[in-house]
C-alpha cells in the first residue's frame, strides 16, 4: 500500500512538469511608439499567423484524457501529458498584442484619406 502511494505520489510530481513552459509576447513594447502604420500592419499579420499557428496544437483535451486513461494501466503515458496548455496562454498574449495594434492603428488614423 505505501509503495502505492509512493509510486503515485512520484507521478504526480513528475507529470507536473509535462507540457512546454509558455512564452508569451508583451501586449505592448517600448518601440511600439514609433511604429508606423505600414509596420503596424506587420506586427498585426505576424500575431494573426502565430495564432493560426498555435490553435492547432492548442487543444490538447482529448489526448490528455486517453493518455491518463491509459496512465492507470501503464503508468509511461502520463509522462506525455502536456499539461501546462502553453499554447492557450501565447494565443491569448498574441490577441492582447493585436487589440493594442488596432488601437494604435485607430489612433494614429492610419488608413484614412
Amino acid at each position: 500500500m505505501n509503495k502505492l502511494i509512493a509510486s503515485l505520489l512520484i507521478v504526480t510530481v513528475l507529470t507536473a512538469c509535462a507540457g512546454r513552459t509558455p512564452r508569451p509576447v508583451d501586449a505592448m513594447k517600448v518601440t511600439d511608439k514609433e511604429l508606423t502604420c505600414e509596420q503596424i500592419q506587420n506586427e498585426l499579420l505576424l500575431s494573426n499567423n502565430e495564432i493560426s499557428r498555435l490553435s492547432v496544437d492548442a487543444d490538447k483535451t482529448a489526448k490528455n484524457v486517453a493518455l491518463g486513461i491509459a496512465g492507470w494501466f501503464l503508468i509511461i503515458p502520463w509522462f506525455f501529458m502536456d499539461l501546462k496548455n502553453a499554447e492557450k496562454t501565447e494565443m491569448e498574449a498574441h490577441r492582447q498584442r493585436i487589440n493594442t495594434l488596432n488601437l494604435m492603428y485607430m489612433n494614429k488614423k492610419c488608413g484614412q484619406s
